[in-house]
């Protein structure tokens, strides 16, 4: 019996093969499988990258509120300092808070002499030349800048300005050399002036600064022109001279934005009676001891598909009452 050769040719001379290939079928299958599963890879990989770019935005919303807060916290207790005479907050809201400073910039030095001597220094009557000052260290002095510093040398126990002056050389030599301040008169003296260890060095705004009026420091929350959302602002710290009102002008002159995404302000006083207030009257705010300050912050609503909030709160003990 003749079998067929799978090989051989069969009608019309066409030769047939066993070899076998994917069905119409089964191609539609992997496809199917192939995107579903390319679906899921995408949408993992989108919501890590969502993920990420939220957790980014919530610890850059945290690390802002915390340097912010740090800010706030150390003007509180610098508030008051070397104005011994008035209450040291001079304006205290439940969002809004305004104290008294002898310097805006922080920037404060301590007269010393070689050796701790209690020796005077003085500007002479009728001399316009300058003095070189010794400081208690080299962090105090690089505080100013040459030739750009205005300040002023105030007694701490009384407030009274000695003079005013111009920093025109900063000395930090390597210790045990002694740090110092080289000042010349804005205005030739008078009188002489007299000053010893234990005096202060401050900066202050610009020579026109009067030796009756403190620095005032406002901290504040505005509308962020940035954002669309109504709820986003930012804290601002405002200061200015003396004690006139929060006009426009000396706000945009000195006022600076030291944190974003912030949704909210408050504070609360803690009395010298022991009671908690939310807003302190003018007669009782010489009796506020500490403050409460609650910072709320807000992550952009379309960078993290809803707003994340953040708080951050801490209590500041006044140390110049």
């Amino acid at each position: 019996m003749l079998e067929e050769n799978p090989m051989s040719s069969g009608r019309g001379g066409r030769m047939r093969t066993n070899s076998r290939g994917f069905s119409l079928v089964e191609l539609l299958v992997v496809m199917t499988i192939f995107g579903v599963m390319s679906t899921v890879i995408l949408n993992l990989y989108v919501n890590v990258v969502r993920s990420t770019t939220s957790s980014e935005e919530v610890v850059e919303v945290q690390q802002g509120l915390r340097i912010a807060l740090d800010q706030v916290a150390r003007d509180i207790q610098m508030a008051g300092f070397l104005i011994p005479t008035a209450a040291p907050i001079t304006d205290a809201g439940a969002s809004q808070i305004t104290m008294m400073t002898a310097s805006a910039f922080n920037s404060f030095a301590r007269i010393d002499a070689p050796g701790g001597a209690n020796t005077a220094t003085k500007f002479a009557a009728g001399d316009p030349d300058g003095v070189t000052i010794n400081v208690a260290n080299a962090a105090m002095a690089r505080l100013f800048t040459e030739d750009s510093s205005f300040v002023r040398i105030v007694n701490p126990l009384s407030g009274d300005q000695i003079g005013a002056f111009l920093v025109v050389g900063v000395n930090t030599p390597a210790p045990p050399l002694i740090s110092s301040l080289r000042l010349e008169p804005l205005a030739t003296p008078l009188v002489d002036l007299n000053f010893v260890p234990g005096d202060m060095i401050v900066q202050v705004p610009s020579p026109a600064n009067d030796a009756t009026y403190p620095n005032v420091v406002t901290y504040q929350l505005e509308d962020d022109p940035a954002s669309l959302d109504p709820n986003m602002m930012v804290l601002c710290r405002i200061w200015r001279t003396g004690l006139p009102a929060l006009t426009i002008a000396n706000r945009n002159t000195n006022e600076r934005i030291i944190a974003t995404n912030v949704s909210g302000l408050s504070f609360e006083y803690l009395m010298d009676d022991g009671t908690v207030e939310t807003a302190v009257v003018a007669s009782r705010r010489d009796e506020i001891v500490g403050v409460r300050i609650l910072l709320t912050g807000l992550t952009e609503d379309a960078k993290t598909r809803g707003s994340k909030i953040r708080e951050l709160q801490t209590t500041v003990k006044i140390r110049n009452i």
